[in-house]
């Protein structure tokens, strides 16, 4: 999930009400290097664009793990610390927490729209409370995707860039998209290949936003003879990488299955015994 980057595209390149036109050949791929798009493309390179990426509350700490499976992009994310459940940035206990989660399926099948892909499940690892966990379960429907999160090795966030530092940490998430839009339309200001090509972006299907971004913008930069602002470079690292890289075990409530461990246990205990491959998770009982 590139959630801040999709928030930012909807924001730069729908505005104007019409659909965006597909990523394509833009006439930019012989332009000549020159040294700001080299400094795009030397900025983008370690950052890894197939990754799951997932807005985890900084101060929470995952389990580790070296892989995973993926986590959709369609996915509610629910982070967990003790008691404390934060859902859509409020705190509040396991059975709203729940609650809210089914608000949300209900929601979306009344309006026709796409289900819900599941639920993904921060676990503040040091802080884990087994019991609260199990309770917030038991409040979901049967059938319900679970993807319970954790970190891969090394994995990194990028830092807030210095043009959005200013109340940046007091945004919700749709804000700091908003906010993020309106800086790279500055940096990008005097550079329309870039510009135009950031609005076709939207119109990408999703899994090929980050990647066509690490590998294309360098060459519309390039195309406009790198008339670009110096921090653009920091400004899409962040679009790219604002939330951190995650790995997930993936399980299915169901009536009957594995069961979960409820108990004195670690919270990398916790997540080391959960199965994963889709398979049943037992609804724990009262």
């Amino acid at each position: 999930m590139h959630r801040l980057l999709l928030l930012c595209l909807l924001a730069t390149g729908c505005g104007d009400g019409k659909d965006p036109a597909p990523v394509g050949p833009s006439g930019s791929a012989s332009a000549k290097a020159c040294a700001k798009s080299e400094a795009v493309r030397e900025r983008l390179a370690p950052i890894d664009v197939e990754v799951s990426r997932v807005p985890v509350p900084e101060g929470l700490t995952l389990p580790r793990a070296e892989r995973g499976a993926r986590v959709p992009d369609g996915g509610m994310v629910v982070a967990v610390s003790g008691a404390a459940f934060l859902v859509d940035g409020k705190e509040v206990k396991a059975e709203e927490a729940a609650a809210l989660v089914e608000r949300r399926k209900q929601m979306l099948r009344e309006s026709g729209m796409k289900p819900l892909e599941g639920v993904a499940l921060a676990l503040d690892a040091p802080k884990l409370d087994s019991t609260q966990v199990a309770a917030f379960l038991r409040g979901l429907g049967e059938g319900t995707a679970l993807y319970v999160l954790a970190s891969p090795p090394e994995g990194r966030r990028e830092g807030v860039p210095k043009a959005l530092e200013k109340g940046f940490a007091s945004l919700d998430s749709m804000q700091r998209a908003g906010a993020l839009a309106v800086e790279l339309k500055r940096a990008l200001g005097r550079c329309p290949q870039a510009s135009d090509f950031f609005e076709r972006l939207a119109g990408a299907e999703p899994a090929a936003r980050a990647p066509l971004l690490k590998n294309k913008l360098p060459e519309e930069v390039a195309a406009c003879g790198c008339a670009v602002s110096d921090d653009l470079p920091e400004l899409v690292a962040f679009a790219l990488a604002a939330d951190p890289p995650v790995v997930g075990k993936h399980v299915v409530l169901a009536r009957s299955g594995a069961t979960l461990a409820v108990g004195p246990a670690s919270g990398q205990a916790f997540y080391d015994a959960l199965p994963t491959g889709g398979a049943a998770l037992a609804i724990p009982s009262p």
